[in-house]
């Protein structure tokens, strides 16, 4: 795996140099850079949420969650350490050229994309929820009690609620920075 991703890592750097292509080398460290905090935040928040899900379980009487932590423990800490490197490299680019990052695309897509996904799941955690309470009120509920079988969907509610309110208040930032370039360009054509 590592091969492969250095492998085209290199291509994604020197093609467009090699085929004439006018692309700046920071458009694609800002692209690829982007690319890899999604992924490395996508890990993160699954591991997060899942590792919340099995501490609640216990928190409920379950004894099995410490055969199950290694996982998303796992997957939690790679995420984390993969979204926050990337993301430092995002944040030195901003404190270099904060109106030229703020203003980009790809950032712009970046923060619309994990703000869709997060709501998204979001709405799932917030779905499974309703669906244990309404069973347990129905008297349809599973062999674990209602704590257990909402510990999972709770995690994923209080990950994506983070990650909601942090990429939001980016995206704010961004969207202000861009209507007043857009007014300073307005007012220096005419």
């Amino acid at each position: 795996f590592v091969a492969l991703w250095l492998v085209h890592r290199h291509w994604l750097y020197n093609e467009p140099e090699e085929a004439g292509h006018g692309i700046a080398p920071v458009t694609v460290d800002r692209i690829f850079g982007y690319a890899m905090a999604s992924l490395g935040l996508l890990l993160a928040c699954a591991g997060l949420a899942t590792l919340l899900g099995e501490v609640g379980q216990e928190l409920a009487g379950d004894d099995h969650w410490r055969r199950d932590i290694g996982w998303p423990l796992g997957i939690a800490i790679a995420g984390g350490a993969t979204w926050a490197w990337y993301w430092i490299a995002t944040r030195r680019r901003l404190a270099s050229a904060p109106e030229a990052e703020q203003a980009s695309t790809a950032r712009r897509a970046y923060l619309l994309v994990v703000l869709g996904g997060a709501i998204v799941a979001l709405v799932v955690g917030l779905a499974m929820t309703i669906y244990q309470v309404m069973r347990e009120i129905l008297g349809v509920a599973g062999e674990t009690g209602l704590a257990s079988e909402i510990a999972l969907p709770i995690g994923i509610t209080l990950v994506t609620v983070a990650v909601t309110a942090y990429h939001g208040v980016l995206l704010r930032r961004d969207v202000a920075v861009r209507e007043l370039i857009e007014r300073e360009d307005a007012a220096m054509a005419t």
